[in-house]
């Protein structure tokens, strides 16, 4: 069964981007769902840096928070690393 997925994208408080969808992939887990989805948002997140900076929008300048529901998938996004409890 294919998962749900999807991001909002917050800039200055208000929602530039809204999108929710039925992910392309079967995912074994909740875990690689979900790091899935940070994948795809990080990919959205990139580029509209880059478009802000041309067209001269003001925004906070750093790291880009990224928000998880799921503890699993945070943790291999912060650690980066496989142990014996990351299955898939």
């Amino acid at each position: 069964m294919r998962s749900f997925g999807g991001q909002v994208v917050f800039v200055n408080d208000m929602p530039l981007v809204a999108e929710s969808a039925v992910q392309r992939l079967v995912c074994d887990s909740s875990a690689y769902s979900e790091c899935y989805e940070l994948s795809r948002t990080t990919k959205l997140l990139l580029p509209l840096t880059t478009l802000f900076d041309i067209m001269g929008v003001k925004y906070q300048k750093g790291p880009i928070v990224v928000y998880v529901d799921n503890k699993a998938a945070e943790d291999l996004a912060v650690k980066s690393t496989m142990s014996r409890r990351s299955r898939h």
